[in-house]
Order: C-alpha cells, then sequence, then structure tokens
C-alpha cells in the first residue's frame, strides 16, 4: 500500500509540474534606455539601435505592449529581469563577453567605451521564459 502512494505522489507532482511549467520565451521583453524601449515598434522584423554617445541605464524588462501611437509602441514595465552583456565586433564578426557578473541595469557609457560604431551590443536574458527578439543594438 505503501509503495502505490509514492507512486501516486510521485505521479501528482509529475502533473504539477507539466500544468504550471512556464513555456519558453512565453513573455514579451525588451531592451530599455532610461526606461524607454529601444526599439520603436516591437516585431520580429524592427532593428534595434543606439547611438555611440547614448548616455544611462541599459535594462531589460517583461513589458506588457498597448497601442502604437505616433509611431511608437507603448509599453508598460511589468518587471526588470537580469541579463548579460556581449559586443560584437562589426569587422570580425567576433562576439566577446564585455562582462562575466550579470544584472537588472548597466551604465551603458561604460558599454559604449568598448564599442566603435558599426559593433553590435547584445543583450542575453538568464531566464528561458522571456522572448526578446530585439537583443542585439546596432552602435550608430
Amino acid at each position: 500500500m505503501e509503495r502505490r502512494n509514492q507512486g501516486l505522489i510521485v505521479l501528482f507532482i509529475f502533473w504539477s509540474n507539466c500544468i504550471f511549467a512556464q513555456e519558453d520565451f512565453s513573455n514579451c521583453s525588451a531592451v530599455l534606455l532610461n526606461d524607454q524601449m529601444l526599439v520603436e515598434q516591437y516585431s520580429n522584423t524592427t532593428k534595434c539601435k543606439i547611438l555611440k554617445e547614448a548616455k544611462g541605464w541599459l535594462s531589460a524588462a517583461a513589458v506588457s505592449l498597448g497601442e502604437v501611437k505616433g509611431g511608437k509602441q507603448g509599453f508598460e514595465i511589468t518587471e526588470k529581469i537580469e541579463f548579460g552583456v556581449a559586443i560584437k565586433d562589426g569587422k570580425s564578426g567576433t562576439i566577446f563577453l564585455y562582462s562575466q557578473k550579470t544584472g537588472k541595469k548597466i551604465n551603458i557609457e561604460q558599454v559604449l567605451a568598448k564599442c566603435t560604431k558599426g559593433d553590435s551590443i547584445l543583450i542575453m536574458t538568464k531566464d528561458t521564459q522571456f522572448a526578446l527578439p530585439h537583443n542585439e543594438l546596432l552602435v550608430y
């Protein structure tokens, strides 16, 4: 009888995990500069750019998207998320890790000091529940 109960408990735990498991890349997220989305419209085809002279804090956040007004996508930040940063050299295509640390914000001026125009800043989330289609920021 005890073995049967253990089997039921294992089955219950398995089913609970299936029901409550978060689906990969199911939450919209965006890269923000000073809490403003860098991409003008959230879509899989839109490219993201950042000025070499940009200043402030770069972050990534889960967002709830709203209407497009005046060419800008409306949004609400629902949760700041942890991310890492790499830089892709514009000439060779080589990607190098900017920092082994991850965090919820980073000073963009420090990152851009390592970049030249034509490079890209790559944002990497730590959690697979967040879809981040604009994770490559072209430095111009």
